[in-house]
């Protein structure tokens, strides 16, 4: 009996629970142009859609800009990789799932200027 109280002792004192890390979620509850959907394309798009270099002719740079191409269904298209559309970014990779959610909800919210 004490050898089992010992070896309880032992085999309870040297337990550790992991480190759990909650899984990173897509917030698309709090999607704004300025926090969400223009840092997104400054990091994607502008090297080639700016005012300085506009390929194609479509600046994203500023709201107006990016409330203008988004009114083609050619916007999302690109972003999502669709068949019929060029794939943006040009040479890149595939934006996440989630960025191309967040994006989407913002136009579905109606491009707020927020």
């Amino acid at each position: 009996m004490a050898i089992a109280s010992v070896a309880l002792l032992f085999t309870g004192s040297c337990k550790h629970d992991p480190v759990v890390t909650p899984a990173l979620e897509c917030d698309t509850m709090n999607v704004t142009f300025s926090g969400t959907v223009n840092p997104i394309l400054q990091q994607n798009c502008l090297a080639c859609h700016s005012n300085a270099n506009p390929t194609a002719g479509i600046s994203l740079e500023g709201y107006d800009n990016v409330v203008n191409a988004t009114t083609s269904p050619a916007f999302m298209g690109a972003i999502r990789h669709e068949e019929g559309y060029a794939p943006m970014p040009q040479g890149g990779n595939k934006l996440s799932d989630c960025k191309i959610a967040q994006i989407q909800k913002w136009i579905d919210d109606g491009t707020p200027n927020n």
